[in-house]
């Protein structure tokens, strides 16, 4: 968590490093003439913003080896500028897709044989891969600079879960034995032998979170505003990173991993990863890092002008 934060930050400094280059390169180019001074306006945008990405589920548990996978984000929103500051909010959907891979132990369950006979059936997993998919409306709250085209924000956003779903695939084996046949395991008449495939698909119990947000990028459109002081519509090009600080795992009522089905002693349930006991007391929060793009309209009577060079 450390070095994530170390980057987080690393990204900030490089953004303030990106506007205070952009400011200096102003004053070569007019001469030194450059100024920032204006007269303190505030306006108003809408915008549209789209964004696909590299999303996972991170945890601190020694036995689970996650992976992350294709994520997008999609939202409107407000945002308000003055004085080159501005503030963003709005309502976002974003999807959040991750896998995480673990092994099972084998595990041992008695039973009764078809003849009636006390037994113990056996079974041999191989490993364990969950497809976690996590749907969030999130309300995010950005405060951020923006010169000459070039911005960089900070912040957060609060996400709540309406769609989460969980689907687990494996194989296993099974095989039986029975107390008297220990040390004569060839005379069983019927070692239980089987393999099965496990495909189950299931509703994962999300919890709200809370992450802090960073963006950078530039407005494509800045040369055209640059020539039309009437132009209203700006195309921000940007990387975006969210790191989650809330545990957004753990059922209401955790249960154990491993169950068989009281119909079929051959058939197993395998509860998700992050229902369970062995989840307890570890810490899972999310990660997303993507490239997005954002439409804005100014609403105001007159445009917005982050850049002032006067000759």
């Amino acid at each position: 968590m450390k070095r994530i934060l170390f980057g987080f930050k690393m990204l900030l400094l490089f953004g303030l490093t990106l506007v205070s280059t952009s400011v200096s390169a102003a004053n070569r180019t007019y001469g030194g003439a450059f100024s920032m001074h204006r007269v303190s306006t505030v306006n108003h945008l809408i915008t549209v913003g789209a964004s696909a990405g590299y999303s996972t589920i991170i945890e601190n548990y020694d036995d689970l080896s996650t992976q992350g996978d294709v994520g997008a984000l999609f939202g409107i929103g407000y945002e308000m500028r003055t004085n080159g500051f501005y503030l963003s909010t709005g309502v976002e959907a974003q999807l959040v897709n991750a896998n995480a891979v673990y092994s099972l132990s084998i595990k041992d369950h008695p039973i009764l044989d078809t003849q009636g006979k006390p037994a113990v059936m056996h079974y041999a997993f191989d490993p364990i891969t969950e497809y976690q998919r996590i749907t969030y409306v999130q309300i995010p709250l950005i405060l951020g600079y923006n010169h000459c085209g070039f911005y960089v924000g900070a912040g957060a956003k609060v996400g709540f879960p309406v769609q989460a779903s969980v689907q687990q695939l494996s194989s296993y084996k099974t095989s039986v034995t029975y107390n008297e046949y220990v040390e004569d395991f060839e005379g069983m008449g019927n070692h239980g032998y089987g393999e099965y495939t496990l495909d189950a698909k299931e509703s994962l119990d999300a919890k709200l979170k809370v992450s802090l947000a960073a963006e950078i990028g530039y407005d494509l459109l800045k040369s055209l505003q640059d020539k039309d002081q009437n132009q209203r519509n700006g195309l921000k090009l940007s990387a975006v990173f969210e790191y989650g600080l809330t545990n957004i795992a753990g059922a209401s009522k955790m249960s154990d991993m491993f169950e068989v089905s009281p119909d079929n002693a051959s058939q197993v349930i395998i509860k998700p990863f992050y229902h369970t006991q062995s989840i307890t007391g570890h810490h899972v929060n999310n990660l997303y890092a993507g490239i997005k793009l954002t439409w804005t309209c100014d609403l105001s009577s007159k445009p917005y002008s982050s850049c002032m060079c006067n000759k």
